[in-house]
C-alpha cells in the first residue's frame, strides 16, 4: 500500500499598497489620565500564600468529616449492644481514631487559617497613608472670608 504524501503549503508574501508604512504602524490611543498609582512590594512568601490560597479549608473539611464519623460510631456504641468483642473493639478504635484525627486536623486548621484577605491586608498596611489634598481647606478659607451681607 503506497503512502499518500500531502503537498506542503508555503506562505507567500503579497505586497500591500493600500496604506503607507507610517499609517500601518501607528495606532490611535485614547488615554484617561490617572491621578496617582500605589505600588505594593510583595515578598516571595506572600506570593506563595496567595497562590496556594490557604490550606485552612482543606484541614477544616477533613476535621469536620472525621468529627461526624467519630460521633456516628460513638452514638452507635452508646445506643446499641454489640455482642461480638471484635466488633465492639473495632467501633471503639474507629471512634477514638476519628476523634484524634479530627483534633489533629483542627489544630492544623487553626494554625493555617490565615486567609487570602489577611495576606492582602498585611500588604496594603505597609503603604503609607494617603496624603490629603489641601484644596478643601482653601475652599473653607474662602467661604469664611466671603460672608453674605447682613450677617
Amino acid at each position: 500500500m503506497a503512502k499518500r504524501v500531502r503537498p506542503q503549503r508555503v506562505a507567500q508574501e503579497v505586497p500591500v499598497s493600500m496604506a503607507s508604512q507610517a499609517e500601518r504602524d501607528s495606532i490611535r490611543v485614547r488615554r484617561g489620565p490617572i491621578d496617582s498609582i500605589t505600588v505594593y512590594e510583595v515578598t516571595e512568601q506572600e506570593l506563595d500564600d496567595l497562590e496556594r490560597g490557604g490550606d485552612g479549608g482543606t484541614y477544616l473539611n477533613f476535621a469536620l468529616s472525621l468529627i461526624s464519623i467519630a460521633l456516628s460510631f460513638l452514638i452507635a456504641l452508646t445506643t446499641t449492644t454489640i455482642a461480638s468483642d471484635r466488633k465492639y473493639t473495632t467501633f471503639v478504635i474507629v471512634s477514638v481514631g476519628s476523634t484524634l484525627g479530627a483534633l489533629v486536623f483542627l489544630v492544623l486548621w487553626w494554625r493555617n487559617r490565615k486567609s487570602v484577605k489577611e495576606v492582602i491586608a498585611e500588604i496594603r498596611d505597609r503603604a503609607p497613608p494617603e496624603e490629603v489634598d489641601d484644596t478643601d481647606k482653601d475652599a473653607e478659607a474662602v467661604d469664611k472670608t466671603s460672608k453674605p451681607p447682613g450677617k
